[in-house]
């Protein structure tokens, strides 16, 4: 029952009930029955670009190209602006529990929280970041980036949930 529309990114739950996708200038859509039927949540319409998914579907993280961070603490029902800034935000990836994030900016930074979202800190170089990922527990991080500047790797990895990233 989902809209044929310029769909961005999708997130799971660890058993794929829970499910949440994003429409590029567009809505946010979840689904609790793995797919079967989507409702549109009530995020607003925006260029969303990325989202991610706790394991329990519950903690859902989605970032606006030009625009804010949201975050959800109810499988999307209701979605909550971040305090992280307005910037060109280009990816996310969240631990299995929602608590550790990670995010990028398009020709830009890394931030990282580890409280959900409810505060960032600015990490890692400056590159073109366009994806990441995070193990169950949130302390390994790793981020891809197109080369746009004096690196010579295309990966970078946190041991520390973000606090230092390396080549």
């Amino acid at each position: 029952s989902a809209p044929n529309t310029n769909w961005a990114s999708v997130a799971s739950s660890a058993d794929g009930t829970k499910l949440v996708a994003i429409v590029q200038g567009g809505f946010i859509y979840s689904s609790t029955n793995s797919g079967a039927s989507w409702m549109q949540t009530s995020a607003p319409s925006a260029n969303w670009v990325s989202v991610a998914s706790s394991a329990d579907g519950n903690k859902l993280t989605a970032v606006v190209s030009y625009g804010y961070i949201y975050s959800s603490t109810n499988s999307g029902a209701t979605w909550t602006q971040t305090s992280a800034p307005y910037d060109d935000w280009s990816a996310v990836a969240c631990s299995a529990d929602g608590n550790t994030l990670v995010a990028g900016i398009w020709t830009g930074g890394i931030f990282a929280s580890r409280d959900s979202g409810v505060t960032w800190t600015q990490s890692g170089p400056s590159a073109l970041w366009y994806s990441f990922a995070s193990s169950a527990d949130g302390t390994h991080l790793v981020g891809a980036a197109i080369p746009d500047g004096p690196w010579q790797s295309l990966i970078y990895a946190s041991a520390d949930s973000g606090s230092t990233w390396k080549q």
